[in-house]
């Protein structure tokens, strides 16, 4: 099946143009709405300290801005943000077995 425009000879085949998106097959779609849910979930594991610094920086806050608002040093927050995402990493990992 082609789709053309009249009066140019380009036509698009259907089955040329795939849907490059994540969600256009069902067992991908919750395969990664699994993953987002665990790592939710790991995120929310973390401890206090660790889990608003890691949201900061999710929330794409420099980390200049998050060590003052925190009041900390910048290796500081690099370390703590380290610390999370390797937890949050392992958490997920175990929540795949």
């Amino acid at each position: 099946i082609a789709s053309c425009l009249v009066g140019s000879e380009m036509c698009i085949r259907d089955r040329d143009v795939g849907d490059p998106s994540p969600f256009a097959d069902p067992a991908h779609a919750y395969e990664h709405l699994s993953l987002v849910k665990r790592m939710r979930d790991c995120l929310n594991k973390l401890s206090d300290t660790l889990r608003a610094t890691m949201f900061l920086y999710l929330d794409e806050v420099p980390m200049e801005q998050i060590a003052k608002q925190q009041d900390l040093h910048v290796p500081t927050v690099k370390s703590r943000l380290h610390s999370a995402r390797k937890l949050v990493a392992e958490c997920t990992r175990k929540g795949m077995d």
